[in-house]
């Protein structure tokens, strides 16, 4: 009986070593999407004007109790600019690899009540992003400046690389699907000028296409001691006098100074329709003091022709 019953080598056959293949656990593969839980992208720009596109992937790492590294409420983020790695170069790998970029990977971490853990999660330096145009090479924008480089926290302002921050500090973690509430960011394209505004205070702002406001000045308003004092000098202008007194020079709105309303017209300062009376009644005194005139002159006429 014992050999009515084969081997199972005998049945299956015996497997050789170029038969297997290695298989990594949990490792991460942007073009597989059942290797992360959740993805999303943002525009950004590099130094001039170009967009980008950045790409997020969240992966929740394992929880194994009492083994460190392995917290539970673990998250990995992974980020592509415009599906190329950005991470820091490896100096342990063979040349050339320990100057190519490698995957950019960063821990978060949550608390039990879905706050995020500060001192758990990885500062987000992508500090060896290279801005390349459509064809893949660079577009003559600011190159980075790695960590091995120099590069670091906080970052340098004005910025004097392609480095930037990722900041989580609003994420929490909640039994709920992915969703992305609000995104804020301090780049943006090249924008044209599209107008200008000026407030109440004198403050000049220009506004452009690419959604942004610049400060470029502010409006100050001059008061005189003794404003009858001025001298005119023709087209509504007036110069300082002994009379006027030194100016005095302040913001709009401050102190007796009145304020600056925008894209507004002056009205008259009189009533129009008492001056256009006025301006009747002058017309008509002018008329009759011509016609007295004429009749003195006729009449002296007369008195010399006798």
């Amino acid at each position: 009986m014992e050999n009515a019953i084969p081997a199972v080598s005998n049945i299956f056959g015996v497997l050789d070593q170029n038969a297997y293949t290695q298989f990594a656990l949990n490792t991460f593969d942007p073009s597989n999407q059942e290797t992360y839980n959740a993805a999303t992208s943002m525009t950004i720009f590099d130094s001039l004007g170009n967009p980008h596109a950045l790409s997020l992937y969240f992966v929740k790492e394992r929880f194994t109790p009492g083994v460190a590294g392995e917290e539970e409420n673990r998250w990995s983020v992974y980020t592509l600019i415009d599906g190329e790695d950005v991470g820091d170069p490896d100096p342990n790998l063979p040349p050339p690899q320990n100057l190519e970029p490698t995957r950019a990977n960063f821990g978060v971490q949550f608390n039990s009540d879905g706050t995020l853990n500060l001192s758990g999660t990885d500062p987000i330096l992508i500090s060896n992003w290279t801005p390349l145009d459509s064809q893949g090479a660079p577009n003559g924008a600011v190159g980075p400046t790695n960590v091995l480089g120099g590069g670091g926290l906080p970052i340098p302002q004005p910025p004097e690389s392609s480095n930037f921050e990722l900041r989580l500090s609003d994420s929490t973690q909640f039994g709920r699907d992915f969703a992305l509430g609000a995104i804020e960011q301090n780049g943006y394209t090249t924008g044209k000028l599209s107008g200008l505004a000026i407030d109440d205070e004198g403050v000049v702002v220009a506004r452009f296409t690419n959604g942004q406001n610049s400060t470029l000045g502010q409006i100050a308003v001059a008061d005189f001691t003794n404003t009858q004092g001025l001298s005119a000098v023709g087209d509504t202008s007036w110069i300082e006098t002994s009379q006027s007194g030194p100016p005095v020079v302040a913001a709009p709105g401050s102190g007796s100074l009145g304020s600056i309303t925008s894209g507004a017209l002056e009205d008259s300062n009189v009533e129009l329709s008492e001056q256009l009376v006025q301006l009747i009644i002058a017309q008509r005194n002018f008329q009759a003091n011509s016609r007295t005139i004429s009749t003195a002159d006729e009449i002296t006429q007369t008195i010399i022709n006798i």
